[in-house]
């Protein structure tokens, strides 16, 4: 298992100050962008990836959902399923490619808010399905993908 290095601890203090200052300056960004969970498949497309990552994910899921005011614990949930999948699909696919990259965070993406909607609609009897839901949510893959395409590549080399 690879410790956390003080890179890491870079990149997650950019990430929240991103989420926290510069995410809500556009008001349907957060409705399309997830940082946090880019950066848990960001640190799944590491060679020296760590083997908890699901544990990771769990982590930024509960500060997901210490920021949000939805179901409590549902995005933790979500987050961790994607790291399990990252983990134990390693061996599936040759990460390095961007293309595969791109697919592979758009699917992720589509996977853990597709869970994270089903927990809120199962739970929360006043809670539905609308059609914004389903508009955003492939939306959100295609976001989440071009992103995975255009940044993973430069980010690797610092």
């Amino acid at each position: 298992m690879v410790p956390f290095r003080l890179r890491d601890g870079f990149w997650v203090l950019g990430l929240l100050g991103f989420s926290a200052f510069l995410l809500p300056l556009v008001p349907a960004l957060p409705l399309v962008i997830d940082p946090g969970f880019l950066l848990l498949i960001f640190l799944g497309f590491q060679k020296d990836r760590p083997h908890s990552l699901w544990l990771i994910g769990a982590g930024l899921g509960f500060f997901k959902d210490l920021a949000g005011g939805g179901l409590f614990g549902a995005w933790t949930v979500s987050y961790a399923l994607g790291g399990w999948i990252l983990t134990y699909g390693r061996h599936l696919v040759e990460w390095e490619d961007p293309l595969v990259q791109s697919i592979a965070a758009a699917l992720l993406t589509g996977a853990a808010w597709f869970l994270y909607g089903f927990l809120a609609v199962t739970v929360d009897p006043e809670v539905g399905w609308n059609r914004w839901w389903w508009f955003w949510w492939p939306f959100a893959m295609g976001v989440h993908g071009a992103v995975a395409y255009l940044v993973f590549p430069k980010l690797k080399g610092i």
